[in-house]
């Protein structure tokens, strides 16, 4: 205990900084994969529409030729891939740490409670949580990259047929 009363741990401030240092680490890579999942959207969608508004319309009564076939596949693969990109970009439960309202509660229970480590280890919770939150969102980034690749790949065959 210090003079203030307070309970210090010799050698805690390293772990704490250690753990904001990873959990702001976490909030930064999120925030890089929105960046990422947003541009491969917007390059979806610019080329759903101009496939779209260059592309002869399908009449249900006539038969379909090939290239038209592989067109549709590649388009159906495009939608697959902007689907995956809200799904990753929208599974956003991203702790924050600590509840406020919590810490309150708590010290007027117990104003005597070593709040930095119950801080600290409510943060190192949260970035456990974000850092597989992240995970989580960046294989699912991937997987939408390879199916758009593969989209493009099928539109750029079936115009040359």
């Amino acid at each position: 205990m210090n003079d203030d009363g307070e309970i210090k741990h010799p050698g805690f401030d390293p772990i704490q900084k250690e753990i904001l240092r990873q959990y702001e680490q976490g909030i930064r890579t999120s925030e890089s994969l929105d960046s990422k999942i947003g541009i491969m959207l917007g390059f979806i969608f610019v080329i759903i529409g101009i496939i779209s508004s260059i592309s002869n319309p399908i009449s249900l009564n006539q038969s379909i030729p090939p290239q038209g076939i592989i067109l549709i596949a590649g388009m159906a693969l495009l939608l697959i891939a902007a689907f995956l990109g809200f799904w990753a970009y929208y599974m956003r439960r991203f702790q924050g740490g600590a509840d406020p309202d919590e810490l309150i509660e708590m010290y007027r229970m117990q104003p005597d409670r070593d709040f930095e480590m119950i801080i600290a280890r409510k943060i190192d919770e949260s970035r456990i949580h974000n850092r597989d939150l992240n995970r989580e969102k960046a294989k699912l980034t991937k997987i939408m990259f390879i199916i758009f690749f593969l989209a493009l790949l099928m539109i750029v065959i079936s115009r040359f047929q």
